[in-house]
């Protein structure tokens, strides 16, 4: 049988022999072995063959290079001579790939891959040089790093060139620079019990809340917070909570312990508050400190405060972080609480609550402690890419519950529009109005629409002709504006 052109080997074999899902070594010995008709032949390894190696397959033949072979040159045969000859193609590619690409400064983007040749390195304005090396997967490569003439102010092109033998192949990164992203963030948080814990010092009660800054090299958190009476405005001695703010900040979060656990002499409060300092101080490790490695995404930091909080508790939790070079805001979320991004007045994004059923929402705790806690692993993850003046909304469901989205929404285009109010400010405002609305017996409420809605007979009884009013509960809001920054 004459040799058959390329067009036709892969229709061929796929009529006679079907597709083979696996194939090694053995088939190939068996394929010269006078059992050949017995196999299978991939379809996919012999369709759109470059030519480069179906003319080389063809030179074998030709040469007569496989002498011992007694049985005539059939399309399976021609097909795994393309087959051996394609993985020396495919070799022969590699050696002019790249190992990896590091870069000095910035976020490379996407994530580096051999075969990927494009690239956007992002690196903060105030960045003067910037270094890429090229790893070459062979030794005997050579690799040029050729810097191009800029074409734009804070735009510059680089051409990287891989060598080997007479195989060549160019990798392009173009280097932008821009200010690097920050947050600009306050926090209120308030909490529905109102008792002395010792003389002039209250209950902070069960949520928590951290900022953290990388570039500061700070975090802030509930924990290193108690609620005194003598440092609470006059007008909030009614009802005291704690206030913060922190600029710069690259990461925020807030976690609600769960109340019920009070009834087995434990202080809910307590497994929140760890959970989210451990949270806050992993997010801002750097290069010289001890492990989790920098760079933690919401989920990972999440992961390890759960697993070192070792105490009675569950609680939910919602952490956001951002890449200050890409702008791209991470975050990882379970349970009810939650965030809403806000662009010019409008939602962007919103996140979703986790619940099993009504009000019994997900929430981690210890596994050792509480085997059946919900893990890190069950968060939803969420990517936005964020723009200057973005607001970005992290509460509690002490807010959601009793403040429409609408309504927060209007506040927050009020809030943008009048420039002279801080976020911490903001966060009081909302935490404010939360807390009025929680009281009202009357109140058209997120909560109450939701109970009407329920038919479980428990929730009916429990709460008996009340299906309006306010959701007594804490609140905890955190604010933070999008600012770009010169590092």
């Amino acid at each position: 049988m004459g040799l058959m052109g390329r067009r036709n080997v892969g229709v061929k074999a796929r009529e006679e022999w079907g597709v083979l899902e696996e194939f090694g070594v053995e088939f190939l010995k068996r394929s010269f072995q006078g059992s050949a008709k017995s196999q299978n032949i991939p379809a996919e390894y012999i369709q759109n063959l470059p030519l480069e190696y179906i003319q080389v397959a063809a030179n074998l033949v030709r040469d007569s290079v496989f002498t011992s072979v007694q049985e005539p040159i059939t399309p399976l045969l021609f097909a795994t001579l393309l087959i051996v000859t394609r993985k020396t193609w495919f070799e022969r590619q590699k050696s002019v790939k790249l190992q990896n690409m590091i870069t000095s400064q910035g976020k490379l983007q996407p994530d580096f891959k051999p075969t990927r040749s494009k690239y956007t390195l992002y690196v903060p304005k105030a960045i003067q040089s910037v270094a890429i090396r090229a790893v070459p997967r062979t030794s005997d490569a050579t690799v040029k790093v050729a810097y191009m003439k800029k074409k734009e102010p804070g735009i510059q092109d680089v051409q990287i060139t891989v060598r080997h033998k007479r195989k060549m192949k160019t990798y392009q990164v173009r280097i932008k620079r821009g200010e690097a992203c920050v947050l600009n963030a306050g926090v209120y948080c308030r909490p529905k019990r109102f008792e002395l814990e010792e003389e002039g010092v209250y209950d902070r009660g069960e949520d928590a809340y951290f900022l953290a800054s990388k570039i500061l090299k700070t975090s802030t958190s509930a924990v290193t917070k108690k609620m005194k009476l003598d440092s609470i405005p006059e007008i909030d001695r009614s009802w005291p909570g704690v206030s913060e703010s922190l600029e710069k900040v690259s990461a925020i979060g807030i976690s609600d312990g769960v109340g019920g656990w009070r009834e087995s002499g434990v202080d809910p409060g307590e497994f929140s508050r760890q959970l989210m300092y451990v949270a806050g101080e992993a997010l801002i490790l750097t290069p010289d400190d001890e492990n989790p490695s920098p760079g933690l995404s919401p989920k990972d930091a999440m992961k390890f405060a759960q697993k070192t909080t070792v105490i009675p508790g569950t609680a939910t939790a919602s952490i956001l972080s951002i890449d200050e070079n890409t702008w791209m805001l991470n975050a990882a979320n379970v349970g009810d609480s939650g965030f809403l991004v806000i662009r010019k007045g409008k939602v962007l994004v919103k996140s979703d609550s986790q619940l099993y059923e009504f009000n019994m929402p997900y929430q981690l705790g210890n596994l050792e402690i509480e085997p059946s806690a919900n893990t890190a692993n069950d968060a939803q993850l969420y990517n936005v890419q964020l723009q200057p003046d973005d607001l970005i909304i992290l509460a509690t469901d002490g807010l959601f519950d009793n403040v429409s989205i609408r309504r927060i929404q209007r506040m927050a285009e009020e809030f943008m529009s009048d420039g002279n109010k801080t976020p911490q400010q903001f966060a009081k405002e909302l935490n404010d109005v939360a807390f009025i609305i929680s009281r009202d017996e009357d109140a058209k409420t997120p909560f109450a629409k939701e109970v009407s809605k329920q038919v479980i007979p428990g929730w009916r009884r429990s709460l008996g002709k009340k299906l309006s009013g306010g959701k007594r509960d804490d609140i905890t809001v955190v604010v933070a504006v999008v600012k770009g920054t010169m590092l």
